[in-house]
């Protein structure tokens, strides 16, 4: 189903253990998603209901999410295509210190100069170099092959630009 400008409901297919407080976010629809323009929406939760639809016997669960603000921008909800809703908080949090975001932010994003009609946008060569976040090993001891799996943690400020094996 379609959200639009204004709307401060939305409906998803599924069946969600979210919560009230929680933060989401709504993804971009429209073809160009780029890190200068892009139309996905943060959101907090503030009510979540269950309904059916359809005749009985044949129902299917949609939930409802009412937001804390109305949407800016129109996200398409149809058989094609639709936005996806996804959950941002966390119960757990693993995080670098303020010092972990990148000292090289700017421009964020470079144009083609040699084509001063094309429009697009490309990342520049010589920004997001920096940045010494959080990072989590798993290591095996005497020689055993270690193996981490992790689920429902948020990760912010973590990772370690150029330097391999240290992402997040």
């Amino acid at each position: 189903m379609t959200a639009n400008p204004g709307d401060q409901t939305i409906f998803i297919q599924d069946t969600v253990n979210w919560q009230v407080g929680q933060i989401i976010v709504i993804t971009t629809t429209e073809v160009k998603d780029s890190r200068d323009w892009h139309r996905n929406e943060e959101r907090i939760i503030t009510a979540i209901l269950r309904t059916s639809l359809g005749a009985a016997g044949q129902n299917s669960v949609i939930t409802a999410i009412q937001l804390n603000s109305p949407l800016d921008y129109k996200h398409f909800g149809g058989k094609e295509y639709q936005a996806e809703v996804a959950l941002l908080s966390r119960n757990v949090v693993v995080q670098g210190d303020t010092n972990s975001l990148p000292t090289d932010a700017w421009p964020i994003a470079c144009n083609n100069t040699n084509s001063p009609n094309e429009k697009s946008t490309f990342p520049c060569q010589n920004s997001y170099l920096t940045g010494f976040g959080g990072h989590i090993i798993v290591d095996g001891s005497q020689g055993t092959k270690p193996t981490g799996r992790f689920s429902g943690v948020e990760m912010f400020r973590v990772g370690q630009t150029n330097i391999i094996g240290r992402y997040p």
